[in-house]
C-alpha cells in the first residue's frame, strides 16, 4: 500500500487562518491600548496576513508520492520534481505533518489538511502514521 497524494486547495485551512486573524484582531481591540495603536496595530497584522504569501517566496506542493518504503517524490505547482525520505510523520487531527529530507537541502515539512485529499488518500496516510509510529515505539 503505497501512498499517492494530490493535494487541492485546503478551505479548511483558510479558515482556520482566518478565525485566528478575527482572534488576534479582536483581542488587540479590546487590550485596552488607545485606540489609534489598536487600529495602526490591527493594520499592521492584516497587512503581514495579505502581504506574507508576496514577501516570502513559498512553493506550493501539488503532488507527493511514495515510491517505496524509504523513497518519496513531490511535485511544486511550478512542475519541479523533488526526491527524498521520510523523517517524521506526525497525526495532529484534521492534520497530517510530514518532514522529508533531500541531499544538500534542509528539512521540508509539509501539512496536509483532511480536505486536501480523499477519503483513501487520507485513510492511507493514517496507517502510514500507524506504521512509523508503531516501527519508532519498537513495536
Amino acid at each position: 500500500m503505497l501512498v499517492d497524494v494530490t493535494l487541492r486547495p485546503s478551505r479548511m485551512q483558510q479558515v482556520i487562518h482566518w478565525l485566528t486573524l478575527a482572534l488576534l484582531a479582536g483581542l488587540i481591540w479590546t487590550s485596552g491600548l488607545a485606540w489609534p495603536l489598536a487600529i495602526v496595530l490591527i493594520g499592521i497584522l492584516l497587512g503581514l496576513h495579505l502581504g506574507w504569501p508576496k514577501l516570502v517566496a513559498t512553493r506550493c506542493i501539488t503532488m507527493l508520492w511514495q515510491g517505496d518504503s524509504q523513497s518519496w517524490y513531490w511535485q511544486y505547482s511550478q512542475g519541479r520534481r523533488y526526491s527524498g525520505q521520510l523523517l517524521q510523520i506526525r497525526y495532529l487531527g484534521p492534520v497530517i505533518h510530514l518532514t522529508l529530507t533531500t541531499t544538500h537541502q534542509p528539512p521540508l515539512y509539509v501539512a496536509i489538511w483532511r480536505d486536501q485529499v480523499d477519503e483513501t488518500q487520507w485513510r492511507r496516510l493514517r496507517v502510514l502514521h500507524g506504521l512509523n509510529d508503531s516501527q519508532q515505539n519498537g513495536f
